[in-house]
């Protein structure tokens, strides 16, 4: 009997039929109501939403487009939230819930992120409704009969360590059975009651949460969600925009969903008549002023992280264009003066109509003498391979001046000097 109670719309089917929600691939989502046509929500809610950060957004180049009917402005270069739709919203989704509720209905929390893993398994608990945290199991829906036997296998095991079955096997088999059964509670925990599908989900962040909302939509599961200013409200049947980074805006999210669900509950048992003994549920601890300090620390150090990361992208891609550049200069002037070269060592080849060979200069009657590495011995190879694509003959690198050898890339004063010397030596 406690069993039902735990998971009245799980373990056993309700006496009223659960109500029918159509999918967002059939129907076409309401356009969301202008900041005139949403009620205004009460003041002290607003407070509470802006005390939580629900009205941030991401930065307005990450934004999606289809988001901007619940987008407010920009302040920073961050999109700020509407609350005023974000309240009116909410309080579609807290009734739609309700009703679902109230008549046996299931709904599936989805939460992985690391902001609000332990409040979704705690407002899911004390609902006594199923819930992922860690992570997305695939083909969870599509593939839900070989699934649900693994739920099984998993509620035998903790049958059998709980009645001190597993203390009467020998070490290994106990051994490997406990870390089996671990594992399955980290994977399965969360949905160890789940024994059909469930007829909502409610997932913060579908954006991150993409497989879960892909096999929501095959097979016809009405989606609730959180959305920032970089999701798709398309996919979402009840969508609710809001901040679904920081810590408190997810709690405050959670909290609302899981309070509402609660009071449906109530009413259900009430209906239905059932009465079982109390069951221990963990509430949250009153935070003291040093934790409330640490949560807005680390909500601070997680933007400054984004704002360092998009810091660190932009100088990375920067200096990617200043080598890039850099780079097409050194060639263009290695290619400029490699035409230089190969202009002078022409001019130098080229044989004039001279008087007879009696009377020329010894100099001319000489053949030109190819410039090789191995009369370049005292420099560096990588040295001696500009200096080779820049003059091909001894003739041309003698002539050439010391100016124009220090125009080289890498090439100064004093290893011109070092040049000259050595090809001065040259006979």
């Amino acid at each position: 009997m406690s069993e039902e109670l735990e998971n009245p719309g799980v373990e056993s089917a309700p006496a009223d039929p659960a109500p029918v929600l159509v999918p967002a691939a059939e129907t076409a989502i309401a356009k969301p109501e202008t900041k005139a046509e949403a009620s205004t929500p009460s003041e002290e809610m607003l407070k509470r939403m802006l005390s939580c950060g629900v009205h941030f957004g991401h930065q307005k180049r990450r934004w999606n487009p289809k988001m901007a009917p619940y987008i407010f402005g920009i302040r920073n270069q961050i999109h700020i939230i509407d609350l005023i739709q974000t309240a009116s919203k909410l309080q579609e989704a807290k009734k739609i819930v309700h009703d679902l509720v109230a008549k046996g209905g299931v709904i599936l929390f989805v939460c992985t992120k690391k902001q609000g893993q332990e409040k979704a398994a705690e407002v899911a608990t004390k609902c006594h409704m199923p819930y992922i945290n860690k992570r997305w199991i695939g083909g969870l829906f599509t593939n839900f009969k070989i699934v649900s036997k693994r739920i099984k296998y998993l509620n035998d095991l903790r049958t059998r360590r709980d009645s001190g079955e597993l203390d009467n096997m020998i070490k290994k088999e106990r051994v490997v059975l406990l870390k089996e059964l671990e594992k399955l509670e980290n994977l399965m925990g969360g949905i160890s009651t789940l024994t059909k599908l469930p007829d909502l989900v409610f997932i913060i962040d579908p954006h991150r949460e993409g497989t879960a909302v892909k096999e929501s939509l095959a097979v016809k599961i009405p989606i609730m969600a959180s959305l920032d200013t970089n999701c798709d409200p398309d996919v979402i049947n009840y969508p609710i925009p809001a901040n679904d980074d920081a810590i408190r805006s997810i709690n405050f999210l959670l909290t609302e969903m899981g309070d509402e669900i609660a009071k449906a509950r109530l009413e259900y048992e009430a209906k239905m008549g059932i009465t079982v003994k109390p069951k221990i549920i963990y509430a949250p601890k009153a935070k003291s002023a040093e934790t409330e300090t640490k949560v807005e620390v680390i909500e601070e150090l997680e933007e400054l992280e984004k704002l360092e990361e998009e810091k660190e992208i932009h100088r990375a891609r920067r200096l990617h264009q200043v080598v890039e550049q850099e780079e097409e200069e050194i060639e263009k002037e290695l290619k400029s003066k490699k035409a230089k070269a190969d202009q002078k060592e022409d001019q130098d080849t080229t044989i004039p109509t001279d008087p007879p060979a009696s009377e020329q200069p010894e100099s001319s009657q000489t053949e030109q003498q190819p410039l090789t590495e191995e009369m370049l011995p005292n420099l560096r190879a990588s040295l001696v391979k500009k200096i080779l694509d820049a003059y091909k003959t001894v003739e041309s690198l003698k002539a050439a001046t010391l100016d124009e050898i220090s125009e080289l890339p890498g090439v100064g004063p004093v290893t011109a000097n070092r040049i000259k010397e050595a090809i001065d030596e040259i006979k």
